[in-house]
C-alpha cells in the first residue's frame, strides 16, 4: 500500500466522492420527513437516533484500535488468515457479543417504557415499535464492528460508500413503509436498510472472514484483549461517550419539538462529520506504516477546517432546503454545528496521531478533562439558554477535545 501524500489525498478524493453521491438523495428524504412528521414525532425519532449512536460507542470496547493497529501491516501485506487469526477475530466477536446484548437490553427498557410514552404518541403501537428499534440498533452495531477492518485495508472509499449509503438505504426502506403502514413500521423500514448495508459490508470483508475460527477467539483472549486496550476504550468513552451524554442530557432538558429542531439541524449537518473522516481516516492510515508523514497534517487540517466553514456560511439556505418553512428561522443552530465541527475535524487529526503513534497504554486523561468540561459546558447552556444553547455546547465539547489532545499529539511527534 503506497504511503505517499498523494495516496492520501486520492484517498480522501474517493471517499468524499463516495459519500457525496448518495448524500443529496439522502437529504431529500430528510426533507420528506421533516416536513411529514409531526415536531413530537420527529422528537421521538431523535431520541432513537440519540440511543443508537450512544450504544456504538459502548459496544466499541476499545477494540477499533485494537484493529486498526494491529491489522493494518497485516493486510497491508494481504496476510488475511494472520490477521484474522490474530486480531479481526476476537475483536468482532466480542463486539458482536456485546451489541446482541445491548439491543436486548434496549428492547426491554422499550417496552418497559410503552405504556408511559403510548399516552403520548396513542397513534403508535409500540409493541411494534420496540422490537424494530431494537434489531435497527443491532444492525448499526454490526456496520460499525467491520468499519475497522475497511480502515486496516485502506478502503475508505468503500466504508465511506457504505456509511453514508446505510443512512440512505434506511429511509428508502423506511418511507415506504411509513406511507403505506403508518409510523408503526418506520423502523422496521430503518432496520431492513440498515441490515441489508450491514450485509453488504460482510460480502466485501469476506476474504479476512471467512479465516475467523471461534475456536481461536476464546473468552480468555477476548477478554485480555479488551483489558490491553483498555486505556483506547477510556479514551473512546471521554472523547464520544461524554458527548453522547449530553445528547442524552439534551433530550431530558428539552421538549420533544426542540429535539425535532436539532435532530433537523444534526440532519443539515452530519455528512461534515464524514467529510473530516474522509481526510483524516487516511492520513492516519498512512502513519502505521509512515511515521513521518504527521509532518504534513497542515495540508489535511486546512480541508477539515475550510469545508465546514463554507457549509456554515451557507446555513440559512441549507436548512430551508432540509426543514422548510417550519424550520427556516433555525439557521443560527445549524450554523454553530457547522463551526463545531472544524474543532470536530481538527481533534481527530490529533487522535489518529495518538492512536497510530502513541503506546497502547496511552494515558487518557486530558481527553477526560475535556468530555466532562465538554458535558458541564451543555448542561449549563441548555439549562441557562434553551435549545440554542445545544449546538454552543457543542463547540465548547469539540474545542475542548482538539486542545485536550493537541499537546499530547505534539509530544507523541516530537519523540
Amino acid at each position: 500500500m503506497s504511503i505517499s501524500r498523494w495516496h492520501a489525498a486520492q484517498s480522501a478524493a474517493r471517499s468524499l466522492a463516495g459519500r457525496g453521491s448518495v448524500a443529496a438523495l439522502s437529504v431529500l428524504f430528510s426533507a420528506y420527513l421533516a416536513r411529514e412528521l409531526g415536531k413530537e414525532t420527529l422528537g421521538l425519532v431523535a431520541v432513537h437516533a440519540i440511543a443508537v449512536t450512544t450504544s456504538q460507542v459502548v459496544f466499541d470496547l476499545g477494540l477499533s484500535s485494537a484493529v486498526v493497529r494491529e491489522a493494518t501491516p497485516l493486510l497491508a501485506r494481504y496476510e488475511h488468515q494472520r490477521a484474522a487469526e490474530t486480531i479481526v477475530g476476537a475483536a468482532t466477536l466480542a463486539r458482536l457479543l456485546i451489541s446482541a446484548l445491548g439491543a436486548l437490553a434496549y428492547l426491554g427498557v422499550a417496552l418497559a417504557l410503552s405504556e408511559r410514552l403510548g399516552s403520548t404518541f396513542s397513534d403508535i403501537e409500540f409493541s411494534i415499535v420496540a422490537p424494530s428499534a431494537a434489531l435497527h440498533l443491532f444492525a448499526v452495531a454490526l456496520q460499525h464492528i467491520l468499519g475497522p477492518v475497511f480502515f486496516a485495508r485502506g478502503q475508505f472509499a468503500v466504508q465511506s460508500t457504505l456509511d453514508s449509503t446505510g443512512a440512505l438505504v434506511e429511509k428508502l426502506c423506511a418511507v415506504p413503509l411509513y406511507v403505506l403502514f403508518g409510523i408503526d413500521y418506520f423502523f422496521l423500514g430503518l432496520a431492513a436498510g440498515r441490515l441489508v448495508v450491514a450485509s453488504v459490508a460482510i460480502f466485501a470483508q469476506r476474504s479476512t472472514l471467512r479465516h475467523m475460527k471461534i475456536e481461536r477467539s476464546t473468552p480468555q483472549k477476548m477478554l485480555a484483549l479488551v483489558k490491553e486496550y483498555r486505556a483506547h476504550y477510556q479514551r473512546v468513552l471521554y472523547r464520544q461517550g461524554l458527548r453522547q451524554a449530553d445528547r442524552m442530557l439534551i433530550a431530558l432538558l428539552l421538549p420533544l419539538e426542540s429535539l425535532a429542531t436539532l435532530h433537523v439541524a444534526r440532519q443539515a449537518s452530519t455528512y461534515l462529520r464524514y467529510v473530516a473522516r474522509a481526510f483524516t481516516d487516511p492520513f492516519s492510515a498512512s502513519l502505521a506504516a509512515a511515521p513521518t508523514l504527521h509532518r504534513h497534517q497542515r495540508t489535511t487540517a486546512a480541508f477539515v477546517v475550510g469545508i465546514p466553514l463554507v457549509v456554515a456560511a451557507l446555513s440559512p439556505w441549507v436548512i430551508e432546503l432540509v426543514g422548510g418553512e417550519r424550520y427556516k428561522d433555525d439557521w443560527p443552530i445549524l450554523l454553530v454545528l457547522c463551526l463545531s465541527y472544524a474543532f470536530y475535524g481538527l481533534s481527530e487529526l490529533q487522535l489518529g496521531i495518538i492512536t497510530m503513534l502513541g503506546q497502547k497504554d496511552e494515558r487518557a486523561g486530558g481527553d477526560a478533562i475535556a468530555g466532562v468540561l465538554g458535558l458541564l459546558a451543555t448542561a449549563t447552556l441548555v439549562a441557562c439558554f434553551g435549545e440554542i444553547g445545544a449546538p454552543f455546547g457543542q463547540l465548547a465539547a469539540f474545542t475542548f477535545l482538539y486542545l485536550g489532545a493537541r499537546r499530547r499529539a505534539r509530544r507523541i511527534c516530537q519523540a
